[in-house]
């Protein structure tokens, strides 16, 4: 009897702990608070319309140096990557040959000056003894003849000596603008011919960017007009151009428009063949729209946050063009939804939210 009543004892014992623990316990319906958020609705408005233009930015100037004379290479003085000013010297060529060959044709040309000069006395004195009727017409013409080749003759050994006072020059490789050296292509000890490539030089400053405008928004470029355009390394930034040359026929296979802009600034970190895009307005639109603070960035494209019965619904958004409020919004939203604006770093898809 004892035993019975001490196992009833415990019984009720432990029965009346688990009704304190699941009076204690919330209830799993209950779940967090709701966390509280600003929405707005999501509106039209009127953005401008715009057509996309590709192309690449170029350099001002491109130049493949090349050499004008035969020689071999003594010496450079460039790497890549070098900037140089106009005029700075390149490579230099084994001269000696051209200064012997210079040295040589002036002599010649100082020789035949000589004969020229006494030529030219002895012409004088002819036409004095014609005046004179001391010797025939046909004597004075012989030696006015002579006197006229013996000119001819100088000029011809001036242009020789001309010639080659420039093969020395043109050994020495030079700079036909400031710029940057794109590629060396020569080394010491090569011999090089007239024609082949030294230097490869761009001048950078200003860049320009080309693009190619398609057919139906040919009337919407014009010469003068601002651009911004944008590049692939560098997302999310714009940078300014000014239209400077408007191609004057169409692409007969592409059927667009080659333009060409001057970029303002010399951001140095826009490179010669970077792939850019531009946007060319080309009128107005309507289209759904949303603040920028509503929208958050993800690696596969932007999203927002709706919310439906208390409850934010993460959704993925196509964006289209912006203004100084708002940005619209081509796919993902419907007319009067209401989007989360500024969403707490901690919101997440199905949480409640008031």
């Amino acid at each position: 009897m004892t035993t019975r009543l001490a196992l009833f004892g415990l019984a009720l014992l432990l029965g009346a702990q688990a009704c304190a623990r699941a009076e204690a316990a919330p209830s799993a319906s209950e779940g967090p608070a709701p966390e509280s958020v600003t929405t707005t609705e999501v509106t039209e408005a009127t953005f401008p319309k715009t057509t996309l233009l590709s192309g690449s930015v170029v350099a001002s100037q491109r130049a493949e140096i090349a050499a004008d004379t035969a020689g071999k290479v003594v010496k450079t003085f460039v790497e890549r990557g070098d900037v140089v000013a106009k005029g700075a010297l390149l490579a230099q060529l084994d001269a000696r040959d051209s200064s012997l060959g210079a040295a040589e044709a002036s002599a010649a040309a100082e020789a035949l000056r000589t004969q020229e000069r006494h030529a030219k006395l002895e012409c004088e004195r002819a036409e004095k003894l014609l005046a004179q009727k001391v010797i025939s017409r046909a004597e004075y013409d012989r030696q006015r003849a002579s006197c006229d080749a013996s000119a001819a003759s100088t000029r011809a050994a001036g242009a020789r000596a001309a010639r080659a006072g420039k093969a020395v020059g043109d050994a020495s490789i030079r700079a036909p603008f400031a710029g940057i050296v794109v590629e060396r292509l020569v080394s010491v000890g090569e011999f090089v011919t007239p024609g082949r490539r030294v230097v490869v030089l761009v001048e950078r400053d200003p860049l320009r960017v080309e693009l190619s405008v398609p057919e139906a928004a040919v009337t919407k470029i014009a010469k003068g007009q601002e651009l911004w355009f944008s590049v692939a390394p560098l997302p999310g930034e714009r940078f300014r151009a000014n239209v400077r040359f408007v191609g004057p026929v169409l692409d007969q296979r592409s059927r667009n428009l080659m333009v060409e802009a001057l970029v303002e600034g010399d951001d140095r970190r826009l490179l010669p063949g970077m792939f850019a895009t531009a946007r060319l307005p080309v009128g107005e639109q309507r289209a759904l729209s949303v603040p920028p603070s509503a929208l958050v960035g993800r690696r596969d494209g932007s999203r927002v946050f709706v919310v439906h019965d208390g409850v934010a619904q993460e959704r993925v958004v196509q964006l289209g063009e912006s203004n100084a409020e708002r940005v619209a919004v081509l796919k993902g939203l419907r007319p009067g939804e209401r989007v989360v604006v500024e969403p707490p770093a901690g919101l997440t898809d199905g949480a409640r939210v008031n």
